[in-house]
């Protein structure tokens, strides 16, 4: 081809050259239309219905998603069931945006979170059909998960100083190695309220296995001295600041005395 900037060569790839990108490119996007027919079958025929008052639940139950994590209220039906508050907190906390659903429950309108509400139930309703139809991960997809939540609670003990390295000798008992893991928790907790130590955040699947398996509760009083510390020390760092804080160069002096109001004119 020529042009006014002189011959140009043009080379076009032959199909053997390009029909593996090409295949997969073909099949991707009939995969996405075989998507999106089945999930539009799938929720035409599921008979999906929404709730009145699903959306002032779901508002109300986002200023503490967790203490709704057993809320049997109903937000909607299928023909997979009752899909309550309780499944919708357990998807929540699948996702890895969990800050911005629950703002967005909050904030968004209306419209958008009945969308949403929507969206979850008929992912429900893909599982369901999964499991009826007995889908199963294989080995491999198995083994990729167990290691990556073993990462995840290798980080948590690392972060938090109790790794059973760090504890293997540190009693003969177990009870005397939980004694040992309890008071390293306290050195963290003491460590994280003066800001010597950095915030571990326990991922959320994390957080639910050991919330399933383990008995739990919030101790309101420790809570309490935790704040009183914390409240301690962020004073004593603001009066070493104050303290250390360099004089003024000018001297402020004495107030200024306030303006006489003016007088009136004597008629």
């Amino acid at each position: 081809m020529q042009t006014e900037f002189g011959y140009h060569i043009i080379r076009r790839p032959t199909f053997a050259e390009v029909k593996d990108e090409f295949s997969k490119e073909v099949n991707a996007t009939a995969t996405q239309q075989a998507d999106s027919t089945y999930l539009a079958n799938l929720e035409r025929t599921s008979d999906i219905k929404i709730k009145d008052d699903a959306v002032g639940t779901m508002r109300a139950a986002s200023k503490d998603l967790d203490a709704h994590a057993k809320d049997d209220a109903v937000l909607g039906t299928s023909t997979a069931g009752n899909f309550t508050m309780a499944k919708l907190v357990h998807w929540i906390s699948a996702y890895p945006q969990r800050a911005q659903i629950e703002h967005g429950l909050a904030q968004a309108p209306d419209s958008q979170v009945t969308g949403f509400l929507k969206n979850v139930m008929r992912n429900e309703l893909v599982l369901h059909q999964a499991d009826s139809a007995k889908v199963e991960l294989d080995s491999s997809e198995m083994a990729d998960l167990h290691s990556k939540f073993a990462g995840l609670v290798t980080a948590a003990w690392e972060g938090l100083n109790v790794s059973p390295k760090v504890l293997a000798d540190s009693g003969k008992t177990a009870s005397q190695r939980e004694r040992v893991a309890a008071a390293h928790v306290e050195q963290y907790m003491d460590g994280l309220m003066t800001q010597r130590a950095r915030y571990v955040d326990v991922p959320i699947p994390l957080k639910s296995v050991v919330r399933d398996k383990y008995t739990w509760k919030v101790n309101q009083a420790g809570l309490a001295r935790a704040l009183a510390q914390a409240t301690k020390a962020h004073a004593a760092a603001d009066s070493v600041k104050a303290k250390n804080r360099p004089a003024s160069a000018v001297p402020l002096g004495p107030p200024a005395a306030a303006p006489s109001s003016p007088q009136q004119p004597k008629g």
